[in-house]
C-alpha cells in the first residue's frame, strides 16, 4: 500500500518540480520559493522526501525509530512586495556560553594541505566538476563584519552518541536526548569556540527542532534561520551541524574514523545540494568550492 502511495507521491513531487521550474522561467522565483517553503511544512512531504533518501517510511511520532538523515536544501527567496507592519517578533536568542580558552590552533594545522586529488565527493548527483579549479576558486564571503556572519544550529539537536563508560544519559529515543550535554549540541557550542578563535564571529543556536516533533524539525529550523537572517543581515553562512550514523550489512552501528597523528578522529562529511533535482540552487558551486 504504502508503494502505491509512494507512486502517487512521486507524481506529486514531479509536479512540484514542474511548478517550480515554470515560476522560475517566468520570473516569479520568490513565489516558487514560497511553495517550496511551504511544501516543506507538510508532513506527508518529509516523509517522501525521508522515504527516497532510506528507503524506508517514516514512523508515527508516537513509535520509538532509528532517526534518519536527511538533507533538504532550499531556494533563496527574492525581494517581495512589502507587506503591512506587523508587531516585531521576539528574535531567538543566543545560547549563553561560557567563555572558554580556546587553544592556539594555528600551530597544530598541517604544513601541507591536501590537495584536490585527495578530497572525496561522493553522492547522487550525476554533474561533473573540476576539484582543482573549485579549489583554486577565490570566496565571495565576508567575515569582515562586527556582527556575526557564521550561524551554527541543529535540525536535529537532539541527536546523540553511544554513550562512553561510566557516562549515562537520559534518551528520548533511539540515540537521542533533550539533554543538552550529551547532544550533538555540545559539538555545535565546540565548534563555535573554534570559529571564534580564529577571530570569527558567530552566533550558535541551541533550539531543540526536532522535539516533539521530529517531522516538523526542518521548518523549524528554516524558521529560526529566517530570524537570525532578519536580526543579523551580515551573516554569510549557515551550518547545520548533525551527528551522522551509517550501519554496516547486518545492520550494527559502524563508527566512522580516520587516524590523525595516530589517534582515531571522527570522519567529517560536507552536504552540499545542487539543483539536479529541479530546485533553484543557482550557487550551489559556490556553496561546494567554500566546503
Amino acid at each position: 500500500m504504502y508503494q502505491r502511495k509512494s507512486r502517487r507521491y512521486g507524481a506529486a513531487m514531479v509536479a512540484l518540480s514542474l511548478c517550480l521550474r515554470l515560476g522560475i522561467f517566468l520570473g516569479l522565483d520568490a513565489k516558487a520559493a514560497a511553495m517550496l517553503s511551504q511544501a516543506a511544512r507538510q508532513e506527508e512531504f518529509a516523509a517522501w522526501m525521508l522515504y527516497l533518501e532510506t528507503g524506508k517510511r517514516a514512523a508515527p511520532e508516537e513509535e520509538t525509530q532509528p532517526v534518519y538523515v536527511l538533507e533538504l536544501t532550499r531556494a533563496p527567496e527574492e525581494e517581495v512586495e512589502e507587506e503591512p507592519e506587523e508587531e516585531e517578533e521576539e528574535v531567538p536568542q543566543e545560547e549563553e556560553e561560557e567563555e572558554a580558552e580556546v587553544p592556539d590552533l594555528h600551530a597544530s594545522l598541517p604544513a601541507t594541505l591536501v590537495g584536490a586529488e585527495a578530497i572525496a565527493v561522493t553522492g547522487g548527483c550525476t554533474y561533473t566538476y573540476d576539484k582543482a579549479a573549485l579549489l583554486a576558486q577565490p570566496s565571495t564571503l565576508d567575515f569582515s563584519a562586527d556582527e556575526p556572519t557564521i550561524l551554527i544550529l541543529h535540525t536535529h539537536a537532539s541527536e546523540s552518541y553511544t554513550p562512553e563508560p561510566g557516562e549515562v544519559y537520559e534518551t528520548a529515543g533511539s540515540f537521542r536526548t533533550l539533554d543538552t550535554d550529551y547532544s550533538v549540541i555540545q559539538v555545535g557550542k565546540a565548534l563555535a569556540e573554534t570559529l571564534r578563535s580564529y577571530g570569527l564571529q558567530v552566533v550558535h543556536d541551541a533550539a531543540i527542532n526536532d522535539y516533539p516533533s521530529y517531522n516538523d524539525s526542518y521548518a523549524n529550523s528554516l524558521s529560526r534561520i529566517e530570524a537570525w537572517k532578519k536580526q543579523y543581515p551580515s551573516l554569510q553562512m549557515v551550518i547545520d551541524l548533525h551527528r551522522d550514523a551509517a550501519e554496516d550489512e547486518q545492520g550494527n552501528a559502524v563508527a566512522l574514523t580516520a587516524e590523525v597523528d595516530g589517534a582515531d578522529c571522527a570522519q567529517l562529511m560536507l552536504v552540499v545540494g545542487t539543483d539536479q533535482g529541479g530546485l533553484y540552487h543557482p550557487n550551489w558551486q559556490e556553496n561546494l568550492a567554500n566546503a
